[in-house]
């Protein structure tokens, strides 16, 4: 396991101001460190694109990292309680936002514990920061991986491989 002298404090300051809606600058200011491991296997098969009416709030908690795609369109947060990706440019839309969700709905998806994966419902993003994780590189944290393709992201719980594939075209949900 690799330890940043006060990147966890700095992670745990952010994490408080993602879980409370805290500003874009403060966000992009604290996402620099993100480690990365090379990887040859394959992402996880996909599935067809899945809707659903369910949401978890942004991801809150201690050890997140940071990263984009190669593309940068695609930005995530991974922790050891679940991993978060959102989209700028997309080609597919949403369902419909659900009544219960009163900040911004499908911006990306978010996989939690051993939960399944949900669109996302957040008044802030995760597309931020400059570290970039290459295609066909992986990222752990405790249970959970995400690994870049040029396929897209994916991300998952390896216990319960509950997780999620995003991209320009499509998102999958498991």
């Amino acid at each position: 396991m690799v330890r940043w002298p006060g990147f966890v404090c700095a992670c745990v300051a952010l994490c408080a101001l993602v879980a409370c809606g805290g500003s874009d600058a403060a966000s992009k200011a604290s996402s620099s460190s993100a480690p990365t491991s090379s990887a040859s296997t394959p992402p996880p098969s996909t599935t067809a694109p899945t809707t659903t009416t369910t949401f978890v709030p942004a991801l809150a908690g201690s050890g997140d990292v940071f990263f984009v795609s190669p593309s940068k369109n695609i930005g995530c947060s991974l922790s050891e309680t679940g991993a978060r990706c959102d989209i700028g440019d997309r080609t597919w839309a949403p369902p419909p936002k659900p009544s219960s969700c009163e900040v911004d709905f499908g911006q990306g998806v978010t996989v939690v514990g051993t939960s399944p994966a949900t669109l996302t419902c957040a008044g802030d993003t995760v597309l931020v920061g400059d570290d970039v994780l290459d295609y066909g590189h992986l990222v752990t944290r405790g249970d959970f991986e995400c690994r870049s393709a040029t396929t897209g992201m994916s991300c998952r719980n390896v216990k319960t491989n509950h997780g999620f594939s995003l991209a320009k075209e499509k998102y999958t949900l498991t």
